[in-house]
């Protein structure tokens, strides 16, 4: 894998609107490789086909065929092309919100515990997380409608994740990162989001007897 330009990134919520699984990691593989922006609208790189394919272990025949004319087409990002000699070069303008966003920090590229659909799908369910939270509580339906995926392809990665431990439901999840009164959210615990980890989060934490109270009588019912 290529180091990436940054230690982590942010990624607007919004982007899960645009891209979905392996397209959304790519989206966040350009994101990763531009360079930080503190006061622009954009963040602005000129990441190549094989940069990308390097960052995020995607193939470049993907990147070039199927995710850079998607990228074109939606244009929720900026693709502009440029001649450079005999080649050409795109530079691609990334919105940069002040807020409404999540950070990905880099070792998601290189963690080869997850594919690069996966990968997508933990971005994707992180930005539809509560601000500076790690719990999602919209309904199986709301999310593969919004995405505009089938039922059963939303469950089959939502399976391997919980597999996998990244996703869980809350009442089965450290009382640090619940909400009560919500046992039923999803909660993801995947230690490349976050600007504050989950972990951290947890260590942290001191419960009061209320909430051990209420974490018992969820995971007992």
């Amino acid at each position: 894998m290529r180091p990436t330009v940054k230690r982590y990134t942010i990624i607007p919520n919004e982007a899960c609107k645009h891209f979905k699984g392996k397209d959304l990691y790519l989206l966040a593989g350009l994101y990763i490789n531009a360079p930080y922006e503190r006061d622009g609208e954009y963040m602005v790189t000129d990441t190549t086909f094989d940069q990308l394919a390097a960052t995020t272990g995607v193939k470049v025949e993907y990147i070039r065929s199927y995710f850079i004319p998607k990228l074109k087409i939606d244009g929720y990002i900026r693709c502009e092309t440029q001649q450079a000699g005999y080649k050409k070069r795109n530079t691609y303008y990334l919105p940069n919100p002040k807020s409404n966003y999540k950070v990905i920090k880099a070792g998601l590229f290189t963690d080869n515990t997850l594919t690069d659909e996966e990968k997508g799908i933990v971005i994707g369910l992180y930005c539809m997380c509560v601000n500076n939270t790690f719990a999602c509580g919209l309904s199986d339906k709301y999310i593969y409608n919004y995405w505009g995926i089938s039922k059963n392809t939303f469950k089959k990665y939502r399976n391997q994740l919980m597999e996998k431990g990244i996703l869980c439901i809350a009442k089965q999840a450290p009382t640090a990162l619940t909400w009560t009164e919500k046992p039923e959210d999803y909660i993801l615990m995947y230690p490349y989001i976050g600007h504050i980890s989950y972990q951290d989060v947890i260590s942290k934490h001191k419960p009061t007897l209320e909430e051990h109270c209420n974490y018992n009588l969820h995971r007992s019912a």
